[in-house]
């Protein structure tokens, strides 16, 4: 679980550093939207796991 939370948390700010550095032009609001979503799916899909005492699956993986 700890793992999962630091690459969410990492890949979570550097999502937030791109779409608010490109945000000037337009494309920003669409990657922090999506940025967003996809943080709250991963935070949703680590808490359920964690309450289920399973391990997270597809650690690795920057999806879902």
């Amino acid at each position: 679980h700890y793992r999962w939370q630091v690459r969410t948390i990492v890949i979570g700010f550097l999502l937030a550093l791109v779409g608010g550095a490109t945000s000037f032009i337009g494309i920003g609001i669409i990657v922090l939207l999506v940025g967003i979503v996809w943080f709250i799916v991963r935070y949703v899909k680590g808490i359920s796991a964690l309450s289920r005492n399973e391990p997270v699956e597809n650690v690795e993986r920057w999806g879902f």
